[in-house]
């Protein structure tokens, strides 16, 4: 049995019990799973303006808060957004970005683009093409993952490396999309794919490939922590995403996560690592017609 909804209760079962079983063992999780290759984990983050010189601003602060990667979507092409076919990508304003961009932070900085999985293959060859002047990293979910054969379409012609799908949620199709040359760096979601014991099994597909782990990460502080562990004990690893902004994050935690110079710093202490501040998690619970 598998899709998003049962996967993703798989996910919390999962990761709460490696929690447990590292704060029983006295062991922090990335010893549970063999120890460690690095003690931090580098993370991208985003940006997003409507102008170029505002995403060449944004670009530059985060560049100065320590920041090596940093991700945005492809503009929408207008009226064309709603339709798979009909022009629904704009190559040319997304190039004009990621001009700015590159010309504002430099050659050394990692710049992905998000094609959300809403393009054609054809409009995601034409994109690709328009961004090939500015060494984009990856280029992340150009087709809808529903027909995975799309994936190697778009990978034979785009001459950016192609990342993908934190849409996919069993390592069975994770080994399909593998077997058909269509990633350069897969990008499960530890929340909606089963967890640790289950991503950790499309780390070491990923890994007869020669293909990267970079974790897609939207969630909670317990969350991107999880994903530090898997992450410090596999050797295929490629940035993971990080967004800022969110305030709340901290405020649930009896102590702040770590991130210095661009990278989470992996927490020695036994689980993963975290406590739950209740007066935090109390002060943001979700109410129903009182969020807060």
């Amino acid at each position: 049995m598998s899709g998003p909804v049962w996967m993703s209760a798989i996910s919390g079962i999962d990761l709460a019990l490696w929690d447990i079983k590292g704060k029983v063992a006295n062991l922090p999780v990335f010893e549970l799973l063999g120890g460690k290759f690095r003690d931090r984990i580098e993370v991208y983050t985003h940006f997003k303006a409507e102008t170029p010189e505002e995403s060449a601003r944004q670009a530059r602060h985060w560049v100065d808060r320590g920041f090596k990667g940093l991700k945005t979507g492809a503009r929408p092409g207008g009226a064309g957004q709603s339709s798979q076919y009909m022009g629904n990508c704009d190559p040319q304003a997304t190039a004009a970005h990621f001009a700015a961009v590159r010309a504002e932070v430099g050659a050394d900085v990692k710049l992905l683009v998000d094609c959300h999985g809403r393009f054609s293959v054809a409009n995601c060859v034409r994109l690709g093409r328009a961004l090939e002047p500015y060494d984009l990293y990856v280029l992340e979910d150009p087709v809808p993952p529903d027909d995975l054969s799309a994936y190697p379409k778009v990978r034979r012609e785009v001459p950016i490396p192609i990342m993908g799908s934190e849409r996919l949620n069993t390592k069975s199709q994770y080994r399909q999309l593998l077997d058909l040359d269509g990633v350069d760096v897969a990008q499960p979601d530890l929340m909606y794919a089963g967890g640790i014991t289950e991503v950790r099994k499309i780390a070491t597909f990923a890994d007869i490939f020669q293909v990267p782990l970079s974790m897609y990460n939207t969630k909670g502080p317990v969350g991107i922590l999880a994903a530090a562990h898997l992450m410090a004990s596999i050797p295929n690893v490629a940035p993971m995403e990080f967004v800022t902004g969110i305030d709340w994050r901290d405020e649930i935690l009896t102590e702040p996560l770590r991130v210095e110079d661009g990278c989470v710093v992996l927490p020695e202490a036994p689980g993963f690592g975290v406590e739950l501040d209740m007066e935090g998690v109390e002060k943001h619970r979700w109410r129903v017609g009182n969020p807060r």
